[in-house]
């Protein structure tokens, strides 16, 4: 009795063993990518990093331009206001400040469109060789 409780305790020790070996083998770790793809990799990120801090500067300097053009026109505004005493005059003072304001605006829209769109930041080997075996994975399971 003892010896059949004891063959099977060991079976069942030997099937849990098996399928925990079966599934270290699924558990493969991708290969690590060559240093010469690693450096050029990051050579491109300080590329990437310094054409996003241009751009960022760049962004910082028109909308300096863009608050000081709405600041002048509402200074501007603002005294001529004083001056004036007829109705007519107040509608061309503020008719002067909407101009001045929407050509700010549209000066800053093209400006921003003048930049362009932003740098596409590089492709990491890393992670293209984790999709590369998550799509073998996926591919070895649907044979089964």
């Amino acid at each position: 009795m003892k010896r059949g409780v004891s063959t099977a305790a060991l079976l069942v020790l030997a099937t849990l063993f098996s399928l925990s070996q079966s599934a270290f083998a699924d558990m493969r770790t991708p290969t690590p990518a060559p240093s010469g793809v690693l450096e050029q990799f990051k050579k491109e990120m300080e590329i990437f990093n310094a054409a996003m801090r241009e751009r960022e500067e760049k962004i910082r300097e028109i909308n300096q331009i863009f608050n000081t053009a709405i600041t002048k026109a509402a200074q501007d505004a603002k005294f001529a206001m004083q001056i004036a005493a007829k109705p007519e005059q107040k509608n061309s003072i503020n008719s002067q400040k909407r101009i001045a304001v929407a050509t700010a605006i549209i000066s800053r829209e093209n400006a921003l469109i003048a930049l362009g769109q932003p740098p596409l930041p590089p492709q990491d080997p890393l992670r293209s060789q984790k999709g590369m075996s998550k799509q073998k994975e996926l591919k070895e399971k649907s044979r089964r």
